[in-house]
Formats: structure tokens, sequence, C-alpha cells
């Protein structure tokens, strides 16, 4: 589904199950114009098996702009798809304007990783995606930034950067989005997640609120303090339970 327009997008979102109340309301509300969904026009568009539509930003893209295409991006797509999927650990949230309201606080409370995160990500060679959930996904870069990867992939502030070593990271995001599983690396090797990829963006999600309800240092440190205590006691990580310890991967549906 290629973004044609403004009116694209009421066609698709009412064959999604929205209805035009609450489009007018998000309309409304995020003033979109006519030319609302132009700087999704500039942007490569990825499609995966549901037809939803995730966008590659290009080099350069000021943050503010990320910012506005991530949020734009939720709304596009009319919902995230985890109301889709049978198994899940939380239920599915409606597409609807105060969702888009709720975004928008996150991106703010996470401001840093637009302002900041999106540029180092850029200047080290990284490539992000936006994604239904109104938050971003990365993968590549140099040897810093891979740092920051573990297991298949990790969040920091409004950005899920996906354990992909020293690769290409364009084709990286686009066979993630197109097979609905995060391509990621263990053990030296390229694999294939066995989550879908709408489950797993639902519990980094999750993550992305947690950054912004808490801040950068306090997040960061209180996360590792989480790790290290349920670690020696043996208990679960009880940042992860509370992002859903099913769609993150940490037990078995």
């Amino acid at each position: 589904m290629g973004v044609t327009g403004y009116d694209a997008w009421l066609r698709a979102a009412r064959r999604r199950g929205a209805d035009d109340e609450e489009l007018a309301a998000i309309a409304t509300s995020n003033s979109l114009r006519r030319d609302a969904f132009d700087i999704l026009g500039t942007m490569t568009a990825l499609e995966d098996g549901s037809g939803r539509s995730y966008f590659l930003v290009p080099p350069g893209m000021s943050g503010a702009d990320v910012a506005r295409a991530a949020w734009l991006t939720y709304v596009w797509n009319a919902g995230t798809g985890y109301g889709d999927l049978a198994r899940r650990d939380f239920a599915p949230t409606p597409f609807s304007a105060d969702e888009v309201l709720r975004i928008k606080a996150r991106q703010a409370g996470n401001a840093w990783s637009y302002a900041r995160a999106v540029r180092v990500a850029d200047a080290g060679g990284a490539r992000l995606v936006t994604t239904p959930t109104g938050m971003l996904m990365g993968a590549g870069g140099n040897a810093a930034l891979r740092m920051c990867s573990q297991l298949g992939g990790t969040t920091w502030g409004d950005i899920f950067l996906i354990n992909s070593g020293a690769r290409d990271a364009g084709p990286i995001l686009a066979a993630t989005v197109e097979a609905g599983r995060v391509v990621y690396r263990r053990d030296g090797q390229m694999c294939l997640g066995r989550l879908p990829l709408d489950r797993l963006l639902h519990h980094e999600e999750i993550h992305a609120d947690q950054w912004a309800q808490r801040g950068p240092a306090r997040f960061a440190s209180a996360y590792l303090r989480e790790a290290l205590a349920a670690a020696s006691l043996g208990r679960v990580n009880r940042f992860e339970a509370q992002a859903g310890l099913s769609d993150g991967g940490y037990v078995d549906d």
C-alpha cells in the first residue's frame, strides 16, 4: 500500500474498521491537513504480510521530522495490528485520538531519542524505520551502536535497536518487516525470531513508555538494578513482566 495522500488514508483506515467519527477526531485534534502524509511519501515504504506500512528514515532527516513521521505511521496504519493476533499478553488498544495523544506524550518524554539518539544513529551508520506502534526500529551502525543491542534487540527511549551486527542495515530492516519477525544475530549467525513482530513491538513500546515515565538516567539505573536483583534472586524482572513476558519472548505461549 503506497502513500498517496489524505484520501488514501481515509479509505485504508475505514477498511481496517475505523469509523468516520474517530477519524474526524484524529484529524481535528492533530490538525491533519490534506498534505499531512506528504512526509511519509518522501520515505521508502516497507510492507508486512498484513499490509501495514513501515517507513525507512532517510539519512539526515531532522529529529522533529522523524518524530512526526513516527506518530503519523501509527495514524496511517489505523492501529498497530496487535489486536489481529490470537496470542498476546494484553487486550488490544483501539485506534483512537486518545491513543495518538498518548504516543505523542511518550515521544515528548523520550525527546532525547529524537533530539540526540536519531542523530547519533545516523552519524554511526545505523538505519531507522518508523513502525505502526509510533516508535522507531533500528539496525546496524558502528561498534559503539552495536554494543547497545543485546539478545534479539534492546530499546533505548523510543528506539528498538535490533542486534544485527555490522551488516547492511537497510536489507535487515526490510527482511524483518517482510517476514513479520526480527532478523537478528545469535552466536555470530543471522537468525529469524520466533515472535510475530506485532507482539514484540508491543512489548518494546511498553519499554519506551517506561523510559518516558522515568527519564533516561533514572530508568537506565533502575533497570540495571532490577536486572541484577532478578538474576541474583532467581525472580522475574518486573520491568519485563510489565511489558509482557510472552510478548517479549521470556516465556513460551
